[in-house]
């Protein structure tokens, strides 16, 4: 037996000891004790907390509490039904936290599984570039998918999709187009950004004149989606203020390039990965020279990477943006690069070049990179002596004011603490007071490059002044966004300090 067919051999058993690693690895991240590992968590786990203990998911922000519920509403439904069935309650916030987490474990080994599936059953990849890819797939994912958000559960649906269109693809069925439109309706009504699968395969319908498969997808997506919108209309009048007015932050180019552009892990595995990829698009031709699931595939790699790139200029975007277009890069390069017959089954490599060689080198350093940016998100959620301060001394606030006192009270608090990191911040706070928090999602407010149209801060203002709110806590030193703009006037008239802990301050409705 030489070395080549050796090393294959044993090939399967490292892909699976460094799945075991980065499995135990996210394990561990269900349960650090951080509460915003990505994405502000805290803003999803008080929309699942208003949905189990009011059944109501999407309030008018113009009207206290001035809450935003961003996303569309399935991995909310599903967070709170997971709570429900295990029989916890809104007020078991640390459960909350496991289940939101947990989940998006089991959605990111999906979409690992039908990565391989694609590999396999559509590109018709060997075993072990099809083992691989399941690795990368599941080890090239961002904080965001490890959140307590809707992003895993977007991405695996927007996968599953396109599994479902190459399917359709390779043997047509008209099950099979079903399938693909209520996956991308999943993964629409999950996370916004869903919307880009449908008008991938509409522009693939389009360039490659295919009217029939064209018009049946238009009258499958209009009855899919006007069902599901329509319920959640009659539901929440509320909905559009909720899922369009709440991510309109605008645009932010120096975000885009000082936060996503430009972070190592984006320089380090996402640019190397474009770059590749669309030399092997266009060097291949295949948006033109392959067949049609292949020309599909090409399509979805340009089409998520322009999509990405474009919503990624808004204000608050993050990296975890180009998920499915790393996935998909993967496919189309392990793809576009290999040896075919005829058949376009994968022959065996004659010899390793120097390029193959290159590739694997990368995919090995980007495989080590995550890990470490792994262990160190761990590090930083459960040792970092500030975070765990401010977490002590969070709970130490709660407890001065009592949730159970000011649910008697019907009063209101308003937590005006910042997302800067050199301030205290919520540390859960509003997820404590959930039933009386006036702003829940104050850094919505915050990352917006304007006002919001949708947040009634008339309303506020009065309700600070006319005595509906009973308690304000603030960071030392405060916070210099602010959405009321003579809040200290309005403070030192109307509230007393009543005490500080570990930079938090606590001010009390004077009874004057």
């Amino acid at each position: 037996m030489n070395i080549s067919a050796r090393g294959s051999q044993l090939f399967p058993y490292l892909v699976l000891l460094l799945f075991i690693v980065f499995l135990a690895l996210r394990i561990v991240i269900v349960s650090v004790s951080g509460t915003d590992i990505a994405g502000i968590e805290q803003n999803v786990i008080y929309s699942i907390q208003m949905l189990m203990f009011k059944n109501q998911l999407y309030n008018s922000p113009a009207v206290p509490p001035f809450s935003i519920t961003q996303y569309t509403p399935l991995y909310y439904y599903l967070c709170s039904c997971t709570a429900k069935v295990l029989g916890f309650s809104a007020d078991d916030i640390r459960h909350l936290y496991i289940i939101g987490r947990s989940w998006n474990v089991v959605f990111n080994l999906s979409t690992a599984v039908m990565v391989f599936g694609i590999s396999r059953s559509v590109l018709l990849l060997s075993k072990n570039k099809s083992y691989l890819l399941f690795l990368l797939s599941f080890t090239l994912s961002f904080s965001h998918n490890f959140a307590v958000r809707p992003d895993s559960l977007g991405d695996m649906m927007g996968i599953a999709a396109i599994y479902s269109f190459l399917l359709y693809l390779s043997r047509p069925s008209f099950k099979l187009l079903i399938l693909a439109v209520c996956f991308t309706a999943i993964s629409f009504f999950s996370k916004q950004s869903g919307i880009q699968l449908i008008i991938i395969f509409g522009g693939f319908c389009l360039l490659n004149k295919r009217w029939k498969t064209l018009f049946q997808l238009l009258f499958l997506t209009a009855f899919v989606y006007g069902a599901i919108l329509t319920l959640f209309i009659s539901l929440y009048p509320s909905f559009f203020d909720n899922v369009i007015g709440g991510v309109i932050n605008g645009i932010n180019v120096q975000n885009f390039i000082q936060f996503i552009i430009l972070k190592p892990v984006f320089i380090f595995s996402i640019w190397p990965l474009i770059v590749i990829s669309m030399v092997v698009l266009f060097k291949e031709r295949l948006l033109l020279n392959r067949d049609a699931p292949e020309r599909l595939l090409a399509l979805s790699v340009l089409g998520t990477f322009l999509f990405a790139t474009i919503t990624a200029l808004k204000m608050g975007s993050t990296i975890q943006y180009y998920v499915l277009f790393v996935n998909l890069a993967l496919l189309m390069i392990f793809k576009g690069t290999g040896e075919k017959s005829p058949g376009h089954a994968e022959q065996p490599y004659v010899g390793m070049d120097i390029k193959k060689i290159t590739f694997g080198i990368f995919l090995l350093l980007i495989i080590g990179l995550y890990a470490a940016y792994n262990v160190k998100l761990i590090i930083n959620q459960e040792y970092n002596p500030k975070l765990a301060r401010q977490r002590k001394a969070a709970i130490q606030v709660a407890g001065v004011i009592g949730p159970d006192h000011l649910k008697r009270s019907g009063a209101y608090l308003f937590a005006n603490l910042s997302t800067d990191s050199t301030l205290p911040s919520r540390q859960g706070l509003n997820n404590i007071f959930y039933e009386n928090c006036l702003v829940p999602q104050m850094d919505i407010l915050e990352y917006s490059t304007k006002p919001s149209k949708v947040i009634g801060y008339r309303r506020l203002e009065d309700m600070l002044k006319n005595g509906e709110v009973a308690y304000i806590i603030e960071s030392i030193p405060i916070p210099k966004f602010s959405i009321i703009k003579n809040l200290p006037a309005i403070k030192a008239e109307k509230f007393r300090l009543i005490k500080t802990i570990e930079g938090y301050s606590i001010y009390k409705r004077s009874s004057n």
